[in-house]
This record gives C-alpha cells, structure tokens and sequence, in this order.
C-alpha cells in the first residue's frame, strides 16, 4: 500500500496516504452499491451504530 502510494502519488493527485486510502474505499463502496443495491448510495448509519472491535472471546 505505501509503496504504490509513494510510486503514483502525483501522478494520481493523491495528496495524503489517508486520500489514497478514503479513494480506494470509496471505489469498493461503489462497487457494492452497484451489485447490491441497483448503483444507489446505502442509507447514512449514525456514528456508533456498528460493533468496534474484534467480538469478545476471540
């Protein structure tokens, strides 16, 4: 990951590892939404809303 950040980072106009990282996010948030729910965006969840964390007893 930091190598093809560092090696593309220009010439893909990523101007932190932290945006390289929310663009490669967002790639597959849209990947889902186009097979799982017809290329709409998800609903918004509330901060909060999703377990942090492995589950206890792992």
């Amino acid at each position: 990951m930091r190598g093809a950040f560092r090696h593309t980072d220009r010439e893909e106009g990523d101007r932190s590892l932290s945006d390289f990282i929310h663009k490669a996010v967002m790639a597959e948030v849209e990947r889902r939404e186009q097979k799982y729910n017809s290329g709409k965006p998800f609903p918004d969840l509330e901060a909060g809303s999703i377990p942090r964390g492995r589950p206890m007893g792992e």
